[in-house]
């Protein structure tokens, strides 16, 4: 199947668009998370399990997004 520049196709446009929205907010989900526990133990201060917890959240959610995406990704790219 061709087919042949991307941006001749709203679908493709459209499903972009909402990939690039769900890898975005995977991204500054774990950055928010992982920025409050870099500065919570730069300053020696005690982590507590609400930022633990995001953490493991943010990096869940990612991975998530990341194996939701990669498919039809990888089929409008032609490596599928």
């Amino acid at each position: 199947m061709s087919f042949g520049a991307l941006s001749m196709h709203g679908v493709i446009q459209q499903d972009y668009a909402r990939w690039r929205a769900k890898v975005g907010a995977a991204r500054a989900f774990a950055l928010e998370a992982y920025t409050l526990l870099f500065e919570a133990t730069k300053h020696g201060l005690p982590v507590d399990a609400a930022v633990k917890a995001d953490c493991c959240l943010a990096t869940t959610h990612a991975v998530d997004t990341a194996a939701e995406i990669t498919p039809p990704l990888e089929m409008v790219g032609g490596t599928a």
